[in-house]
């Protein structure tokens, strides 16, 4: 579903949006901000990935939604 969630873990805080059909982070507490920069994506497959949060978002699929894992 589209909106924002917020996850802790490791001391780090990430925002991920969902947004038309597409998912990314939009604010990570992390000093490099590779997550962030990568951009949304909707591509099935496709993992977005803050390593010092120990937190990736995978795109699964349209029917399943499996936002985060850490």
């Amino acid at each position: 579903a589209n909106g924002q969630y917020s996850f802790e873990n490791n001391g780090h805080t990430l925002t991920v949006q969902v947004r038309e059909g597409k998912v990314g982070v939009v604010t990570s507490s992390c000093r490099d901000k590779i997550c962030q920069n990568t951009g949304f994506t909707n591509t099935e497959g496709t993992s977005i990935v803050c390593l010092p949060a120990g937190i990736s978002v995978t795109v699964e699929g349209a029917s399943h939604q499996d936002a985060v894992t850490y």
